[in-house]
């Protein structure tokens, strides 16, 4: 937990965060599922990610919604 609100991360863990954030994405089979987390995961907020995918907010909302269950249902695995 220190780490998380220290301001500088140490080296090992940003490492680690890198690598959970690489395992989360090759889980995503769907290209465009993953240029939509990138984004999300970069700080975009709805409205600009379906601005920039020329797609509704309520599309948006929906892929979100699919990848947090394909992250959900393959960590129970």
């Amino acid at each position: 937990l220190e780490q998380v609100l220290d301001d500088t991360p140490t080296p090992e863990f940003a490492a680690l965060m890198a690598d959970q954030c690489r395992s989360l994405l090759e889980r995503l089979d769907d290209p465009g599922l993953r240029t939509l987390a990138v984004a999300k995961m970069d700080g975009s907020t709805n409205e600009e990610i379906a601005a920039q995918q020329n797609c509704s907010v309520r599309t948006v909302e929906r892929r979100l919604r699919l990848i947090r269950d394909i992250w959900r249902d393959e960590g129970d695995d």
